[in-house]
């Protein structure tokens, strides 16, 4: 495994993208942000559907310790967390195995079924992909128990490594759109736009950048979305690294479908 450059964390003096504007990041020919006239639009049009209390599932089976070059597997845990294992190399994405999610540890949505596999069976993490810093895909909690059986080095976007320092995982990589870090010489991971947005605390909005991410492996590439709307970006994705073999697709507050067309789509539901 590669050893990561070291980020700052800070890019408030760095170059300005085509997405940031100097002080925030932003998503091109897309209003993202909210007001309270939205939110009180959205509470009082809203028809919530019915909410169980505890959905008991099966675990499944261990997966295994590795898999070899010429291999893929993807074991769905829960909402986004994901774990893809190919040519020796064991990644989890926005990895979240708590309880609850939200500022403080008693706050936010409780989850209503189990991880499909839980933290202690899993195998050896060698990377974290990090989509975006809300509070359901970073997980400071969860983060602390992955860095301290693993220390894996984590590939994000932009500025979150200053929140993955407070969960004291110093092996942090920050990418800007379309730059890529390599995860071992035959292993590649490429951070790709996405229609989202980023916040945390009432003056972080936007200060981080949100994206996907695509791993090129000898046998295929995967593209995992994180979270998004439905942009031009599937486009953009296509035409700059092909069309993935695996997508993994949020589906959510929008219904979504593939537009590269990809053999195998996989399905990300909430938690």
């Amino acid at each position: 495994m590669q050893e990561p450059p070291k980020n700052s964390g800070d890019h408030s003096d760095g170059p300005c993208p085509e997405h940031f504007d100097g002080k925030r990041f932003f998503s091109p020919g897309v209003q993202t942000d909210k007001g309270w006239r939205d939110l009180w639009r959205w509470r009082r049009t809203r028809k919530p559907a019915p909410w169980p209390e505890r959905i008991d599932i099966r675990a499944l089976p261990p997966p295994p310790s590795s898999v070899g070059v010429d291999d893929i597997v993807i074991t769905h845990i829960g909402h986004a967390t994901l774990l893809v294992q190919t040519a020796g190399c064991n990644i989890i994405t926005d990895p979240v195995f708590s309880e609850r999610l939200g500022p403080l540890p008693w706050t936010g949505p409780r989850r209503v079924r189990a991880p499909g596999v839980s933290l202690d069976a899993l195998p050896r993490i060698d990377a974290v992909l990090l989509s975006h810093n809300h509070y359901d895909h970073l997980d400071r909690w969860t983060l602390r128990q992955v860095h301290q059986r693993w220390k894996p080095v984590v590939v994000t976007g932009l500025g979150n490594g200053r929140y993955l320092a407070r969960a004291g995982m110093p092996r942090v990589v920050e990418l800007d759109w379309w730059e890529s870090f390599a995860l071992a010489p035959e292993l590649r991971v490429t951070y790709v736009p996405a229609q989202h947005w980023s916040h945390r605390w009432p003056l972080d909005r936007r200060k981080a950048l949100w994206g996907g991410h695509v791993v090129r492996a000898p046998a295929g590439s995967v593209y995992f979305a994180g979270d998004t709307g439905y942009p031009a970006d599937f486009k953009s994705i296509r035409q700059r690294l092909g069309p993935p073999d695996i997508a993994l697709l949020p589906i959510g507050a929008l219904s979504m479908i593939a537009v590269m067309e990809p053999p195998m789509i996989g399905v990300m539901e909430p938690v």
